[in-house]
């Protein structure tokens, strides 16, 4: 998957737990438009924590209800200790949440298990699955 017109925003690790026993560990590094604010990723910290994994049908329900996220960017995943994130998210239809002081990531998966779709929310934004 080739990111063109993207640059350089973010690098640090990224951290998910799907089994108890074993921890995800990833060097990624996060490519926003040139456009995106440089603001959106510098109060980031260098570690970025999956917080719990959520239905992607409540992800796109949300994004309809509020008319969509604050930017996109792309997690480019440079070194990891396994694919258990990815295989997961896959496997389940699920997206994974990343809780910042000001922001809300969600992480959906694409064609590359070495990348991640990045959506940016609000903090005080609440995913609700449709019924």
């Amino acid at each position: 998957m080739v990111i063109k017109d993207y640059v350089k925003a973010w690098e640090g690790c990224l951290v998910g737990r799907v089994h108890s026993y074993r921890a995800c560990l990833n060097q990624a590094r996060v490519m926003a438009k040139p456009t995106s604010p440089s603001s959106l990723t510098s109060t980031w910290s260098s570690r970025l924590e999956i917080t719990i994994f959520i239905p992607i049908k409540a992800v796109n329900y949300t994004l309809r209800i509020i008319g969509g996220p604050i930017d996109y960017v792309f997690f480019h995943i440079t070194q990891f200790n396994n694919f258990d994130v990815y295989d997961h998210l896959m496997s389940k239809s699920l997206c994974a949440k990343i809780e910042l002081p000001s922001h809300i990531i969600i992480l959906s998966t694409t064609e590359s298990k070495h990348h991640f779709l990045g959506i940016i929310f609000p903090r005080d934004t609440i995913f609700v699955e449709p019924v």
